[in-house]
């Protein structure tokens, strides 16, 4: 499996910044093909052990299993803090990757949610 993550610099990360989140993908290399975007490794994601984990699946034939699955389904993926805490979120990769700029308000309508449950309830 591969697995991409929003840097600080990339439009999500400036999302995130704006809504008072820490991202932990500050100094990772940006290598891949969209801009600010970085591959990043398993050992990386464990090491991180992030608090929530907000995930987009893309390509793969019919059937493959989204990012969030994989995280429960891998043991070593399993056991962090967000996965044991139910805490990693599927987002629209059309959304949030694909087309994001035209909605960028839905982006930030949907996230306080997924970062703050303890203050925003999450639409039905």
């Amino acid at each position: 499996n591969q697995f991409i993550a929003a840097r600080s610099n990339s439009y999500l990360g400036d999302m995130l910044n704006q809504l008072g989140a820490r991202n932990l993908v500050t100094t990772e290399p940006e290598n891949f093909d969209y801009a600010g975007f970085t591959d990043y490794s398993l050992e990386h994601i464990i090491d991180k052990n992030p608090d929530v984990v907000i995930t987009v699946s893309i390509g793969g034939p019919p059937g493959t299993p989204k990012t969030s699955d994989i995280l429960k389904s891998v043991p070593a993926l399993a056991s962090l803090k967000a996965v044991r805490e139910g805490r990693v979120y599927e987002v629209d990769n059309f959304v949030y990757i694909q087309s994001a700029g035209p909605r960028v308000a839905q982006i930030l309508d949907e996230m306080p949610p997924i970062l703050y449950p303890n203050i925003f309830a999450r639409a039905p």
